[in-house]
């Protein structure tokens, strides 16, 4: 895994992806957001609009914008930014380079801006950034990012029960009548997103020990929003449409225990959930899944006229889950199969495999709670990357990439997103059970 460290092109289409297929037979969902309906309601609502104002009419600071750029070029050739003064906020004994930006809603958009590392998000919406990169030697260095970000008064608990009334709808409601329970509880949600997706297909299939195997298929249709959003719907054409990607979790005894394959706009996702709200293995008895697991990960994509991929990507995946933390740690320290144009067969092949060595590359992803201050989304990686003329070539492709994400593409992205999120907060608040809650209180 060769990744590009923060600031990036947002994966906001991964975001939608996964509330696609999150909404599938939700029926229950609107009531496990708190525990009481009236927590609920006020919690579902708080932690949605903090995401929908993350996302509303982005704006940043010129001087986050010249750093955001030059940091995005040299992600993979981090040597053209490391003494560049221009980017860099502060700097360490040791010489780590780090740059702080916080986020906050204002008004009507959201501002970026650099400000001090003291910097703490207090406040729904708010958020803080760091970038830090470290020269090790040898045109070796090492990229840390962190991000934080709060969501309001939403707690570790309550993400157990939004995940479990998913897992428990999937298990107990028949496959003919998922979709049509999912519409009824999110017709606004189900509507928009149904401007890019379509549920193609869904099969349940009862086991004798209370679970069921789930399969769903969903299509992507980028022309499904070429008139609102022109720009978005090219690029979806340019680079999701042509791509190939599966993941696979699996224990250390080869059981599977979730699949998801996105192959040319179309995406199956496989996995077996239980009537109490838990995943089970896909196949075999029931037991309950470990904390320590296995990803594996295959892409394939295209980039201007070159196709690249790698497979058999693996990483240690590990579930995060103490009393007021959720979330998910990879640690990645196998190389994975590089497949490359033919002409890079001359380039050395030394630095693809930098990455992983030593303790590896790690990623971590989760939500944190506390008795006082908001929950906080938050997210850190750890890269080293070793400059050379293969690294300096995979560069360029991400630079393209990214040229074609920012501006019009980056904005529309942005705007879809905050539909379907303002669409999921009018479903929350008329949701019978939720709004009962809201009549009693008033």
């Amino acid at each position: 895994m060769v990744r590009r460290p923060s600031p990036q092109p947002r994966r906001h289409a991964i975001l939608t992806i996964g509330l696609a297929l999150a909404l599938v037979g939700c029926r229950d969902t609107p009531i496990a957001f708190g525990p009481t309906a009236a927590a609920a309601r006020d919690r579902g609502d708080e932690l949605l609009e903090g995401m929908q104002e993350r996302f509303t009419n982005v704006q940043r600071s010129a001087s986050f914008s010249d750093a955001r750029a030059k940091l995005g070029r040299a992600a993979l050739t981090p040597d053209r930014v490391y003494n560049d003064s221009s980017v860099w906020t502060a700097a360490a004994p040791d010489g780590t380079h780090s740059l702080t930006i916080g986020g906050h809603y204002s008004g009507d958009h959201y501002v970026f801006a650099v400000v001090p590392a003291s910097m703490r998000p207090e406040h729904l919406a708010d958020a803080r950034h760091e970038i830090s990169l470290a020269s090790l030697g040898h045109n070796q260095f090492e990229w840390t990012t962190s991000v934080e970000q709060a969501m309001g008064s939403t707690t570790a608990d309550d993400i157990d029960r939004i995940v479990g009334s998913m897992l428990t709808d999937a298990a107990t409601i028949p496959d003919a009548a998922l979709a049509s329970a999912t519409h009824a509880v999110f017709p606004h949600a189900t509507a928009t997103l149904g401007r890019m997706f379509s549920l193609d297909s869904v099969h349940t299939i009862p086991r004798g020990d209370g679970t069921a195997s789930v399969r769903l298929c969903f299509g992507i249709h980028a022309d499904r929003l070429e008139a609102t959003y022109p720009a978005y719907a090219a690029y979806l054409r340019k680079y999701v449409s042509p791509a190939r990607v599966r993941f696979t979790l699996s224990d250390a005894g080869a059981g599977e225990w979730f699949e998801l394959q996105l192959d040319q706009d179309e995406i199956t996702i496989d996995l077996r959930a239980t009537r109490d709200g838990h995943f089970a293995p896909l196949t075999g008895p029931l037991r309950p899944m470990p904390d320590s697991l296995t990803l594996l990960t295959d892409v394939h994509g295209k980039v201007w006229i070159f196709s690249v991929g790698m497979t058999n990507l693996l990483a240690d995946f590990t579930v995060l889950h103490s009393p007021h933390e959720r979330g998910w740690n990879l640690r990645f320290h196998h190389d994975p199969r590089w497949h490359l144009p033919l002409f890079a067969d001359h380039f050395v092949k030394t630095p693809l495999r930098r990455p992983f060595a030593d303790s590896g590359a790690w990623y971590r992803i989760g939500v944190r709670d506390a008795t006082a201050g908001p929950m906080v989304f938050t997210r850190a990686a750890r890269i080293v990357v070793q400059e050379s003329t293969i690294m300096r070539w995979m560069g360029g492709l991400g630079a393209t990439a990214m040229g074609d994400f920012s501006g019009p593409s980056d904005a529309q992205e942005s705007a879809y997103f905050v539909e379907i999120l303002a669409a999921l907060r009018a479903d929350l608040r008329a949701a019978p059970a939720l709004a009962t809650a809201a009549d009693s209180v008033h």
